[in-house]
């Protein structure tokens, strides 16, 4: 279940007029923000990115629903984590930070905008996985993507 968004200022600060201690059934209606179509979304993935193609096969081709994402990125190659902010269309940040002892690398973000759909999402992310391999021998190799929608 999802927790309900904080009450408005003003609205007397409860989602009903009575205390709940006493046993019924009711329904909540959606909060104004839920109304609107506004929400936000976790999104996790437990493969590296390629880190030049995350700004055009990602970034890029984000919703104009997307007001802000941030979260923590693990690029193929690089043994720190990306913290990721981005605020509007063009306020991007982007700062290396080593991954906590004991953690294993693994994207995650959370996606705060208007009409928004997860699997449509997700899959802009699983686009940015690297398409081949480096092998032993410098060379590269191809390398099966699959979609983890």
């Amino acid at each position: 279940a999802r927790a309900h968004a904080p009450a408005v200022v003003g609205s007397g600060g409860a989602c009903c007029d009575h205390d709940h201690d006493h046993d019924h059934d009711h329904k909540h209606e959606k909060t104004h923000f839920e109304q609107e179509g506004f929400s936000s979304i976790a999104l996790v993935s437990n493969h590296p990115l390629d880190i030049t193609t995350f700004k055009e096969k990602f970034i890029d081709r984000l919703p104009v629903g997307v007001f802000r994402a941030k979260g923590l990125l693990w690029f193929e190659g690089e043994p720190e984590r990306f913290v990721f902010h981005l605020s509007g269309a063009q306020r991007i940040t982007v700062n290396q930070d080593a991954w906590p002892p004991g953690t294993a690398p693994q994207n995650q973000l959370v996606i705060i905008g208007r009409n928004l759909d997860k699997g449509s999402l997700q899959s802009l992310l699983d686009d940015c996985r690297p398409t081949t391999k480096r092998t032993d021998l410098g060379g590269e190799a191809p390398v099966a993507v699959k979609s983890y929608v």
